[in-house]
């Protein structure tokens, strides 16, 4: 039977999880964790207060993996920010009524307390917007 090593002890946010048959039957999985993000009603491009979407604070230091999103009529462009600035490869998404997923081309890494979510650059008859957002937490 095949037992994964132990991750690189430079990569936090492992856990080994066993089966319960001896201490050689389990595995290094990441932690990983996810927030949801909605807004229900009409979406249109911000214009100053009007419009504007809050970001949610992240509440544990990590690395942000993906971003799934769609709406729920009509299409809408969007950015996804951390901390007031576009993410590199999450910039410029197109969003439908079918789910979209999508990765950082870089790595994002962020801390406890950081603001993360979008900021709409374009509508075309959109509303209910719903993102989900993926991170491998880092354990301290």
């Amino acid at each position: 039977m095949y037992h994964q090593p132990p991750p690189n002890t430079n990569q936090p946010g492992f856990l080994y999880v066993a089966r319960g048959n001896g201490q050689n039957e389990g595995k290094w999985i990441p932690l990983t964790d996810a927030k949801d993000y909605a807004v229900s009603g009409a979406l249109v491009v911000p214009a100053g207060a009007a419009g504007f979407l809050p970001p949610f604070i992240y509440q544990n230091a990590g690395k942000l993996l993906s971003v799934a999103g769609k709406v729920r009529a009509g299409s809408i462009d969007v950015d996804i920010e951390h901390n007031g600035v576009g993410i590199a490869g999450l910039t410029g998404l197109n969003l439908t009524n079918t789910t979209a997923y999508f990765s950082p081309s870089d790595d994002t890494f962020v801390s406890a307390e950081d603001d993360l979510g979008p900021s709409i650059t374009s509508v075309s008859g959109a509303d209910g917007l719903s993102l989900s957002f993926v991170f491998w937490v880092y354990l301290s």
